[in-house]
């Protein structure tokens, strides 16, 4: 009882010399069953201070009252109410006060990982076709034809798994250097979660947790400072761990959200640190999966509470097929405060050693530190029993006959493409389903093309591209050739080279209605260099050069039907003339972090904006160039995550022409006009603006647009339901000469879809105002379709 003689609910009770205990009920009630003897009891309970008391306990048994005194720890208001409902809102409080002490107990620490990851699906065997379309040599082509073989006939489960041993070392607060040792992947691994631990380490002493590739709102972490508004607690049962006092708790959400978990956490007494966890969440705050959950325990190590295992279980499906996919994590030989250099961390976070691709059986048998379960001893098995038949001569030799086997499907619809192993190149040859282009801009054009793509053992690639064509209607041969060569992977250096002729754009960023009018098009002989390397990381410097014969497509015939179903007969006229162009671009992202793989480098992102300066010169009189004007502008650009707030993106560029002594209509600034009924990207374009202006003079462009990611409908009833998110923006453009001052702000709601597993559509549609000094003000109604880049994670706009 306390000392108002009310009962103590939850009081722990601890019997030192028998290691255990028990705990009170809701009346402060226990019973102890115990042999006669000596005993020191500590009696504990959250608020009150701790009492430890000796005790005799007779033949006959004890009964013995004890009083609480009240802690003179002061609490928080909001906390001191909760805790008249359940201890939990205290064990809490009494966490969250004490994260950081617990999350920054050392200065570095490193530890050893491996991970096993692995995703059942359903599977339906692909034509022997299918893999043919890409043109490369992935290796899942492999194993499209390596189900046809007669190893395949047994019958396996639909697995694919993925083992990975990593070195992980840490800098508190936020330094990380990721080295994977080893890593083999049998299956397809799109499905496979395998986190990066720059983006998606989990550590919910963190307010808020954000792995970037689950999800795009953070979640709030129960430990959260303002997570009693979030959550509601209620502690399910206290138990002892070598003498330690844990609680277990679990947590609900108080409304339902993109941000809230649902699960059970464990807090130690004393220290107040997390003991263990699993907590989950569905469906509308995940980009790719339907269910999510995540389990992490801790243990003693070196007088530091660490994580020792992790898991992730996490499903999707379709209509046809569900995905049920798990990832195990195991953290071993802890080194705390390990000394490194002074620049070991950097912005490379990571790197893959040489050989990691490349460990045998026998390698992974003595690492492995999760049983495999027999599904995946029977996959593995598998797997490996056949690796060395298909390494031979003769099954890759059989491969290649197989896939340089020509049929009616390729030559009318998927192309001709044949491989030669020894060779390492490809050459493919296109459909006639696809040379055959019936919508040019002067009728009907025959474009067969031919490619060859040859990449070599260091990650280099050759890519070589002609493409002859002929136009019925007016009877002109026109086509293109280019060569492209990555001759760096790691530093994305790679040189072009190509010479066309061809009808091309006048405006290339013009409305979609007008990308197909015929006074959008104009006719261009050109042969064009460029090169693009990076010198320093987050600096990327680009070249261009062009020089070009532009003429009109005046005196061509265009038929009559077209002109009638675009209402459009008219072209644009010039003089036809000659044009050498230079640009230069140098782009910066400060602090630019990757990953560096073998063979390439993956860009992770920065936190700061990238910047970006362009210098375009026409040359005069060089080949005959009619053409003399220095071009330049200059953008800053920037994508951010705002906690739980969701996701910005902006733009803001200023640019002019400096010279302008011969501007050709080709070379303008333009800015692109709205489109009728289709929201454009808002990061680059206006969705109202009702001209394209070509200008040479100064001006100013900016560019705005808030996704909230389901924010602010989350908390009204009924709507939420509707799982749909609010998005906001504005756009601001400055003609200085021209006096044109153009604005617009837009709102709007966003559904996303799913189209199979991992495939999301997002139609929008919004509202937008906007008004000029030129014009009254406007409004308009929008819609827009976006499909998301798996592999980025991002959405266009």
């Amino acid at each position: 009882m306390d000392i108002n003689n009310q009962p103590v609910p939850y009081a722990n009770i601890f019997i030192k010399e028998l290691n255990s205990g028990t705990s009170t009920d809701i009346n402060g009630i226990y019973y102890i069953q115990i042999l006669s003897g000596n005993y020191s009891i500590v009696i504990s309970s959250v608020g009150y201070k701790t009492m430890d008391i000796p005790i005799i306990v007779p033949e006959k048994g004890l009964v013995k009252n004890i009083i609480l005194e009240a802690d003179t720890k002061e609490l928080e208001e909001i906390i001191v109410k909760a805790k008249r409902k359940d201890p939990a809102y205290e064990i809490i409080q009494n966490a969250i006060e004490n994260r950081e002490i617990n999350q920054f107990t050392f200065d570095t620490y490193s530890v050893n990982i491996y991970l096993k990851a692995e995703e059942y699906r359903n599977n339906k065997l692909k034509k022997d076709n299918d893999f043919k379309e890409s043109g490369e040599f992935p290796d899942e082509s492999f194993e499209e034809i390596n189900q046809k073989t007669e190893e395949q006939k047994e019958d396996l489960p639909d697995l694919s798994i993925n083992e990975t041993q990593i070195l992980l070392h840490v800098k508190q607060p936020d330094k990380i250097k990721e080295i994977k040792k080893a890593s083999k992947t049998v299956g397809t691994p799109s499905g496979l979660f395998i986190p990066n631990f720059f983006r998606d380490q989990m550590d919910f002493y963190n307010g808020l947790v954000h792995p970037k590739k689950i999800t795009e709102t953070p979640w709030i972490s129960p430990l959260n400072r303002t997570s009693i508004l979030s959550y509601k607690y209620k502690l399910v049962d206290i138990y002892y761990i070598d003498s330690v006092l844990v609680y277990h708790i679990k947590v609900t959400p108080r409304k339902s959200g993109n941000s809230t978990l649902t699960g059970n956490i464990h807090i130690r007494d004393s220290t107040w640190s997390i003991y263990k966890l699993n907590l989950s969440i569905k469906k509308g705050g995940l980009l790719f999966y339907d269910e999510f959950e995540v389990s992490q325990d801790y243990e003693l190590i070196e007088s530091h509470w660490l994580k020792t295992r992790e898991e992730f279980i996490y499903k999707t499906g379709s209509r046809k097929k569900d995905y049920e996919g798990s990832t195990v994590l195991r953290y071993t030989d802890h080194k705390i405060n390990p000394q490194f250099p002074e620049k070991y961390f950097n912005n490379e976070v990571g790197y893959t050693e040489e050989d990691a691709y490349e460990k045998d059986t026998t390698y992974w048998k003595s690492t492995r530190l999760e049983p495999l379960t027999p599904d995946q001893l029977k996959v593995i098995s598998h797997n490996d029993s056949i690796e060395a038949a298909h390494s031979s001569d003769q099954y890759l030799d059989s491969l290649e006959l197989l896939f340089n086997k020509v049929t009616f499907l390729d030559v009318l619809y998927e192309g001709i493409s044949f491989r030669n192993r020894k060779k390492e190149h490809l050459i493919r040859f296109s459909s006639i389903g696809s040379a055959v282009n019936p919508f040019e801009v002067a009728g009907l054009r025959m474009n067969p093309a031919v490619f060859y793509n040859k990449i070599l053992p260091s990650g280099k690639r050759y890519f070589l591209r002609a493409m002859p064509s002929y136009g019925f209607r007016n009877k002109d041969l026109k086509g293109s050739a280019n060569v492209y060569f990555n001759y760096n992977p790691f530093n994305f250096s790679s040189i072009f080279f190509s010479v066309s002729k061809s009808f091309d754009f006048i405006n290339s960023n013009d409305a979609y209605i007008d990308m197909v009018r015929r006074s959008n098009f104009y006719e261009k002989t050109s042969y064009t260099f460029w090169h693009t390397f990076e010198p320093l990381n987050g600096l990327r410097i680009y070249s261009h050069f062009d020089w070009s014969i532009r003429n009109s497509i005046e005196g061509y015939d265009f038929g009559n039907l077209s002109g009638q179903i675009l209402n459009n007969q008219e072209v644009t006229p010039f003089d036809k003339h000659k044009a050498f162009s230079t640009t230069f671009r140098i782009s910066w992202t400060p602090a630019q972090a990757y990953y560096r793989e073998p063979k390439r480098k993956i860009i992770l992102g920065s936190k700061y904006p990238t910047f970006t300066f362009t210098y375009q010169k026409g040359w005069p009189n060089i080949g005959g160039s009619a053409i003399n004007y220095d071009f330049i502008n200059f953008k800053i650009n920037q994508r951010i995550h705002i906690r739980s707030l969701g996701t910005s993106k902006y733009s803001l560029q200023i640019g002019k022409f400096i010279n302008d002594k011969s501007v050709m209509l080709l070379d303008y600034k333009r800015f692109r006009r709205g489109d009728p009924i289709l929201f454009s990207d808002p990061s680059s374009t206006y969705q109202l603006l009702d001209a394209s202006f070509e200008i040479t003079s100064l001006y100013f462009e900016s560019h705005y647009i808030h996704h909230f990611n389901g924010v602010l409908v989350n908390n009204i009833p009924l709507i939420k339901k509707l799982k749909l998110r609010t998005v906001a923006g504005a756009g601001f453009l400055y003609l200085i000469d021209e006096n044109y001052k153009y604005g617009e702000v837009y709102a709007g709601v966003e559904r996303v879809f799913k189209l199979g597993p991992r495939r999301r559509l997002k139609i929008g549609g919004y509202g937008i105002t906007a008004q000029s000094n030129w014009n009254n003000t406007q409004f308009g109604w929008k819609i827009s379709f976006d499909i998301i880049d798996t592999w980025n994670t991002n959405w266009n706009f």
